[in-house]
């Protein structure tokens, strides 16, 4: 299962079945109000977390998902809400307009107290999340809004895993590992389902900068990456990266070396609409969808070559002007109140509008609703 697919199962389960009972929960203190912002995120905070992730974990099938909880919860007028304000909001009308959510907690992502009590801050803590990989080559990187000494105090304090910690430190960056043992009877928020894995905690301002992974080898990767082989100069997303909205990026998830055309499963016996023309050229490198702050909605899909994007202009054009949704069974056009497709290098851009335009092209991505 990719990383974005259990994001979503996580965001559905959580919601169903815990809804608010691990903040309100009555044998547990109230909540503390949400940190504020450790400082203001620039326009190009999303690439600078891309500077540290490793292009190395983006082998076929992995994906790359990136979510600004700080500037959602700014537009939602939740940027000094509570942490049960910041709950509900993320509940309620973030997750009804089609905020992504960071998946370091995994299914726990909701229970606040839990996460306090195991790492030191919470889902209302993280600012902004890049996560790349495919499980278990996975890497989480989070800016959060609580200090390093906060999250060493909470780690070592857990009564679940402090036992198997390990730590140590390495030019002002802190390592703890649980090793790589899973125990289903030890689930907590930040080992969701029973994993230790390793978390690398640095100073970022009044903040920390944390990265998650679940492999040693994983965590190597992170450490030893340098921008020039990070997944903003490198690999299989770095010409659509260059290509982004304009401005300070909202959310975005992409798929290296995607599955396109009629290759969801479908009921026996059932009957396909024409997806109108297809193409025979070479299948895209990477296809990602990005929405700006301003929802301005983009979908990147990048080629091998500029003639091949160039060529393939025609293909996605004629997708969003005459194709039919292999899932839903509707017209593509139908989706979208509008689309300009052109093509830059070897990247086509799809600019979209419309309502939830970004969470259509998100499940198009993640479902490989796309033409083949």
């Amino acid at each position: 299962m990719t990383p974005r697919a259990l994001r979503t199962l996580a965001a559905v389960s959580t919601v169903v079945t815990v809804g608010l009972v691990g903040v309100a929960h009555a044998s547990t203190p109230p909540t503390p109000a949400a940190s504020a912002p450790a400082s203001a995120p620039t326009a190009d905070v999303a690439v600078e977390l891309m500077r540290r992730a490793p292009a190395a974990l983006l082998a076929e099938g992995a994906t790359l998902a990136y979510v600004d909880l700080a500037a959602a919860f700014e537009e939602a007028g939740m940027a000094d809400g509570t942490a049960q304000q910041r709950v509900e909001a993320l509940v309620g009308p973030l997750l009804r307009a089609g905020l992504n959510v960071p998946m370091l907690f995994g299914d726990d992502q909701l229970d606040v107290p839990g996460a306090l009590a195991d790492v030191g801050f919470s889902i209302v803590d993280i600012a902004q999340e890049l996560a790349v990989g495919s499980p278990p080559h996975t890497a989480m990187l989070d800016a959060v809004n609580v200090p390093p000494g906060a999250i060493d105090t909470a780690v070592h304090a857990d009564p679940v895993w402090s036992a198997r910690l390990t730590a140590s430190v390495d030019h002002g960056v802190t390592v703890y590992d649980w090793g790589e043992q899973l125990d289903i009877t030890a689930r907590t928020p930040l080992h969701s389902l029973g994993r230790g894995g390793q978390l690398a905690v640095e100073p970022n301002g009044a903040g920390s900068m944390v990265a998650r992974t679940f492999q040693a080898t994983s965590m190597a990767a992170v450490r030893a990456t340098a921008a020039e082989q990070s997944v903003a100069q490198r690999g299989p997303f770095v010409d659509a990266i260059r290509r982004l909205p304009s401005g300070r990026l909202l959310q975005a998830f992409g798929v290296v070396a995607p599955s396109t055309g009629r290759r969801m499963p479908m009921p026996i016996n059932a009957t396909l609409p024409d997806a109108g023309p297809t193409s025979s050229a070479a299948p895209p490198v990477s296809v990602l969808a990005a929405e700006s702050v301003d929802h301005a909605t983009r979908l990147l899909v990048t080629y091998a070559d500029d003639a091949t994007a160039a060529a393939a202009v025609a293909t996605w054009q004629a997708w969003f002007d005459s194709g039919t949704s292999h899932v839903s069974r509707q017209p593509i056009a139908s989706l979208f109140a509008g689309a300009t497709i052109t093509s830059d290098g070897p990247v086509v851009i799809v600019d979209v509008t419309g309502e939830r335009a970004f969470t259509r092209l998100d499940q198009m991505v993640l479902a490989a609703d796309l033409p083949g």
